[in-house]
């Protein structure tokens, strides 16, 4: 859904990932079982940077890989649920 989006589509990718983990710090859930794991594995890593001194920026910047696993787990269900 996001491959066609004017510009660069990584920048949604991550707006996506930032939305879904506001409703999952929110709420504790968030969208499908891989998403809530995805997002349970970014806020330890994020939580672990933070521990190591970094502000929460840092933190987000150097989880990117598991961002980015997020908002694919996001279009993934998206499609599926579309299809």
């Amino acid at each position: 859904m996001c491959k066609f989006a004017e510009g660069d589509s990584r920048i949604l990718m991550l707006k996506m990932a930032r939305d879904r983990m506001k409703k999952f710090m929110k709420e504790g859930t968030a969208g499908d079982e891989k998403e809530v794991e995805l997002c349970m594995k970014l806020a330890t890593g994020m939580q672990q940077n933070m521990a190591d001194g970094m502000d929460k920026l840092q933190a987000w910047d150097k989880e990117y890989v598991t961002v980015y696993a997020l908002a694919e787990a996001i279009m993934a269900r998206v499609m599926r649920e579309g299809v």
